[in-house]
């Protein structure tokens, strides 16, 4: 159990009995890291694509699913169903 506490205007939580200034050092590299990462995906576009269920291919609109599944062979249990599905146009390793 890690009890913290917070000095009088710090900005991050302290330890309490020290856990050592690397490893303080650390864990802010972490967590500003964590802070940028979520801001570029946030501020990151949004791209609305199809994905088919029968395959799992992503497809720009209905009009490309509905192409698709006419051109793809599907299993025989296939019901011509799709999931919107969101992609994030940012780089996670920048």
């Amino acid at each position: 159990h890690v009890t913290r506490r917070r000095r009088p205007g710090a900005e991050t939580p302290q330890f309490l009995d020290g856990a050592g200034a690397a490893f303080e050092a650390a864990a802010r590299d972490i967590a500003v890291r964590h802070r940028e990462k979520v801001a570029r995906r946030d501020a990151s576009e949004k791209i609305y694509r199809i994905r088919c269920c029968g395959c799992g291919a992503k497809l720009v609109d209905s009009d490309a699913f509905q192409a698709h599944c006419g051109e793809v062979e599907h299993g025989d249990d296939f019901a011509y169903e799709c999931e919107d599905i969101f992609e994030a146009t940012y780089d996670e390793e920048a």
